[in-house]
């Protein structure tokens, strides 16, 4: 197993394989996964992480950038947190877009190994990640101890119905610490 990261050149060589995953985590519309993650690749601060499995390929992708105002989930949390709340998670705030691991491979570590490396190198005090209520990932991240910092909002009006999830930097050493899994 190898975990890996991809440059805007490496994620445009491999697009397929990184929207493939992507549509089979979440049974998303391969054009407007395509978009998205074109889209990302010019924001300032886009980092993405890959995991390929001996003799299956690449089986999970996790990316995400620097949060900032204007974006749709910085505008929709805005609403739901307080004063205080917002400067102390989404001032200095990494937002994790993506974690997928194709459905076939969930359940396997996959997911805490990609938060890992995305995260391991990240500056910004806080981390956040929008999850699917009830979903995979909000349950992987509970069992790591990020918190739930808005129950219910959504991005966008037409969009799916997301728990916001915030994690401090200063923990991620014991959080994300997977060689127990071997």
């Amino acid at each position: 197993m190898a975990v890996f990261t991809l440059d805007a050149s490496g994620v445009e060589r491999r697009l397929d394989e990184v929207v493939g995953i992507i549509v089979s985590a979440y049974n998303s519309d391969p054009a407007t996964v395509e978009r998205a993650v074109r889209n990302a690749l010019v924001v300032p601060g886009f980092r993405l992480v890959a995991i390929e499995a001996r003799e299956l390929g690449m089986v999970g992708i996790a990316y995400g950038k620097r949060l900032f105002p204007g974006l749709s989930v910085y505008l929709a949390a805005s609403h739901f947190l307080d004063v205080e709340a917002r400067a102390r998670w989404l001032d200095d705030a990494f937002l994790v877009v993506e974690l997928a691991v194709r459905k076939d491979q969930q359940a396997r570590g996959f997911g805490v190994r990609l938060l890992n490396n995305l995260l391991a190198p990240v500056e910004q005090r806080t981390a956040l990640l929008p999850v699917r209520r009830g979903s995979v990932a909000q349950r992987l991240c509970e069992r790591h101890g990020w918190e739930v910092l808005v129950e219910s909002m959504q991005a966008r009006a037409e969009g799916p119905i997301f728990a916001l999830m915030g994690r401090d930097s200063a923990d991620r050493a014991e959080v994300w610490d997977d060689r127990s899994r071997g």
